[in-house]
């Protein structure tokens, strides 16, 4: 059995090229020592503009996110999946 644990995700700012990327922490999740968000991009073709589901500085939605998952409450899509990572 892998381990899960948890690492800071850090999303860069860019205020350049015509648009805003604005600068987000989250939290990445690591299961047996790799990031899932890496094994995710890898399989999906190389887009990697994500962030992890629970972002610095939105408490209520961190909460509300936390209490969806550990109580497996009403899934977020239709076909019943659970987003751990968001498009900024």
């Amino acid at each position: 059995m892998h381990s899960i644990t948890i690492q800071k995700l850090k999303r860069d700012g860019d205020f350049g090229s015509g648009g805003t990327k604005v600068a987000r922490l989250s939290v990445d999740f690591v299961i047996g020592g790799s990031s899932l968000l890496a094994e995710l991009v890898r399989a999906d073709g190389g887009h990697a503009d994500f962030m992890g589901c629970f972002v610095h500085g939105f408490p209520a939605e961190n909460l509300k996110k936390m209490k969806q998952l550990a109580a497996g409450l009403e899934p977020d899509t239709a076909e019943k999946r659970f987003l751990l990572y968001l498009c900024p």
